[in-house]
């Protein structure tokens, strides 16, 4: 994994996570309950790369909820992982169209709006069930 920032205490952290999912790669993204990006890794869409993706997430220990954009498509495979690990997961709409035009279109700032819009409430709607015509899974 890639894109780690220096350690943090993570022995009292609450913390959320956000995942923007593509057909190849997701990008994973963890913020405390101030908002202070913590750290932040792209893995495969696959199902080895689900489960680096729970690793990196459940290394801190007061994970709380994780948003993840396209539930019923792209981040079907990611969700379902989550959900079956134990972890509270929300769908997340994509990110504000002016936020994007102002900081610039990046995996790494879509994943960390996704935690974001977790931490604010903003997604709160549960993720889509996959058992629809489109659904992709774990390859």
């Amino acid at each position: 994994m890639e894109g780690r920032s220096p350690m943090v205490n993570q022995d009292h952290l609450e913390v959320y996570g956000g995942i923007d999912t593509h057909a190849d790669t997701h990008h994973v993204a963890a913020i405390d309950a101030t908002g202070r990006r913590l750290a932040d890794v792209q893995v495969p869409a696959t199902a080895a790369g689900y489960q680096a993706a729970l690793r990196f997430l459940r290394s801190w220990p007061g994970l709380v909820k994780v948003g993840i954009e396209c539930t019923g498509s792209y981040g079907a495979g990611v969700s379902r992982a989550m959900q079956v690990a134990g972890i509270a997961v929300s769908e997340v709409n994509r990110p504000n169209r002016f936020d994007r035009r102002i900081r610039g279109k990046s995996d790494p700032f879509d994943a960390y709006s996704a935690a974001e819009a977790v931490l604010s409430g903003r997604a709160s709607a549960a993720p889509k069930g996959g058992d629809g015509l489109v659904v992709a899974g774990p390859r």
